[in-house]
């Protein structure tokens, strides 16, 4: 039989110009943590590679107090499927441009992560902050420079080895789309994955070329991937099953050096990353230890979760494709459809005639990094006593699949089967049913969807930080204000994405003068959150936010004209739920 044709350059053409589609379609920080990762990019652009704490405030480092006012114009739009980003929001913070002020920021959800793979949106952050670029201009050349880099890794990745169909199946999902073509890591350990997957198939193969590219590539991939994705911390068996089949000692040599500098890493930065206060901030490495003591309680937990089908469809739908913060799904129908090709797909190209022991080498990276997705949730994220992992998303398994499917298809030389030109087939129809689906979705999630009432009856936007000296007014709407007896006020506060030191208070008054004072700490408020005060039943017509010693949060208020209302919900002594109009 005919060698197979070489479909990969083709693919990573496709896959380049669909991201930049995608990167004209989506507004600025709408995947999953962007914030985060873009804040993480920028402290390495600075050159600042591990978060720091002062004293006890969350992890974290300066930013560009612009860059911080850039977030905050998108900020509204997150999660919130019926808010539409306008022109107006677009334009405005085009004009948002680098300072030379700075605010705190904690992106302490990346604070695990070595920074390495941040590195190409961090020279596009540094090249446009040098040369006069706009904020925005910078973060789209940061998008560009990450969606550019995770081509680039994929077409060393397919030189190296060549591609499964099934992989190129999976990096055509809508979910890894959008991700390739965002400013998040995700894209970016992917390719890198399968970069290293390429590189140790290479090296383990009996193809003669780029033996030293295939050696540098897996040694340099699995410690940027490892040392960033603490669940797939078994790809650090790799290089010593390379370095042992090879008879290689400085394979075995630089192995060691990986796995030492990724275990370092990952316990320094256990030990000294403090998080936010709040339920999920306990000890992770007594819950880890308290969880490994009871295997049995363990395996109970995890069957509970896998034997849910609520959560089982949710792993599904989100690995195939929730788009933007979980607030995009594709049409129902779709799941099931791209579920069924690629399950064909695979299975069309599955063989297992070589490479047998290789291939349960791959395997064992399969489960083991599946466990270890649900056992760092359960540790980090699941609250209070457990029955089930809270947290887990389709995605997370996706670097999983790559190795599961790798294991069931790789061939060195693959040849143009019947079967294999039944597979590429249903690839293109994947394709073009994911790439049609995630655009029309996308469009529809943030251009085309009804007008939102805030944009048609009033302006959103923030009062001025509170400081020291200038207190915020809160003006209560003539619905809030009128005849209710109000139990609780909820005040829509802005935090520009960062964890603000000192206390303040809130002080409420009635309409016959008694007033009411209630103090906070600036540290639990939460970033375009409602935060909730228990007041003394009363029928309140003002209030204001004052400093005792601390700063730097906003209020959100509504203009309607020259009329300006401040965003609150009044809960009323009968039950009801009052909120300003024109307020998310």
């Amino acid at each position: 039989m005919p060698p197979a044709p070489t479909h990969w350059p083709l693919f990573c053409a496709i896959v380049f110009v669909v991201g930049l589609v995608f990167t004209a379609i989506v507004p600025p920080f709408q995947a999953p943590d962007e914030f985060h990762h873009v804040q993480r990019a920028y402290l390495l652009s600075r050159g600042q590679v591990i978060l720091k704490s002062h004293g006890n405030q969350p992890s974290g480092g300066e930013i560009d107090a612009a860059l911080a006012r850039y977030m905050d114009t998108f900020t509204p739009i997150m999660g919130k499927a019926a808010r539409k980003v306008s022109r107006d929001e677009i334009l405005t913070a085009s004009e948002v441009r680098w300072s030379d002020k700075t605010v705190f920021a904690t992106p302490t959800g990346t604070a695990y992560y070595f920074p390495a793979l941040y590195l190409p949106e961090a020279l596009a952050m540094s090249f446009g902050r040098a040369t006069g670029l706009t904020v925005g201009q910078s973060y789209k050349l940061a998008r560009l420079a990450a969606l550019l880099t995770c081509v680039i890794l994929l077409s060393i990745a397919f030189y190296l080895y060549p591609p499964p169909i099934g992989v190129l199946a999976v990096l055509l999902l809508p979910m890894n789309l959008f991700l390739l073509s965002s400013a998040v890591l995700d894209g970016l350990a992917t390719s890198t994955s399968i970069l290293t997957i390429s590189a140790f198939l290479r090296l383990i193969g009996s193809i003669e070329r780029a033996k030293n590219l295939a050696s540098c590539s897996l040694v340099i991939s699995v410690a940027l991937v490892a040392s960033c994705r603490a669940n797939m911390l078994p790809m650090l068996l790799l290089p010593f099953v390379a370095a042992f089949v090879l008879r290689d000692r400085r394979m075995l040599i630089a192995a060691l050096i990986v796995a030492l500098f990724v275990v370092t890493w990952t316990l320094f930065t256990i030990n000294t990353t403090v998080y936010p206060p709040g339920p999920r901030g306990s000890d992770s490495s007594a819950r880890l230890l308290f969880f490994l003591s009871d295997p049995i309680g363990l395996a109970r937990i995890l069957w509970n979760t896998l034997a849910d089908p609520a959560l089982r469809a949710f792993y599904l739908h989100s690995f195939i494709g929730v788009l933007g913060w979980l607030d995009a799904p594709l049409p129902e129908l779709l799941y099931p459809l791209i579920a069924a090709l690629l399950f064909l797909i695979v299975i069309a190209t599955t063989t297992l005639r070589s490479f047998s022991w290789l291939r349960g080498v791959m395997l064992i990276v399969v489960a083991s990094s599946a466990l270890l997705t649900f056992l760092a949730l359960l540790v980090q994220w699941t609250i209070g006593p457990a029955t089930k992992v809270e947290g887990v998303q389709g995605r997370y398994f996706v670097i999983p699949a790559m190795f599961l499917i790798y294991a069931l298809t790789c061939d060195p030389t693959p040849r143009q089967t019947l079967r294999r030109r039944c597979a590429t087939a249903l690839t293109c129809l994947l394709a073009v049913i994911s790439i049609y689906a995630a655009t029309s979705t996308l469009v529809a999630r943030y251009h085309t969807a009804p007008q939102q009432a805030s944009v048609a009856s009033g302006e959103l936007q923030v009062a001025a930080p509170l400081t020291a000296k200038q207190a915020t007014q809160l003006i209560f709407a003539p619905p809030i204000a009128a005849e209710h007896k109000i139990t609780e006020l909820r005040i829509r506060i802005g935090t520009y994405r960062m964890s603000h030191p000192g206390r303040a208070k809130l002080v409420v008054w009635m309409a016959d003068g008694k007033t009411s004072e209630h103090l906070f700490e600036l540290a639990s408020l939460e970033d375009n959150e409602y935060a909730a005060f228990r007041l003394k039943p009363g029928n309140y017509v003002g209030g204001r936010l004052e400093s005792i010693d601390g700063e730097g949060v906003s209020v959100y208020q509504v203009s309607f004209g020259p009329a300006l209302v401040s965003c609150l919900t009044a809960v009323t002594e009968d039950g009801r739920t009052i909120t300003t109009a024109g307020c998310p």
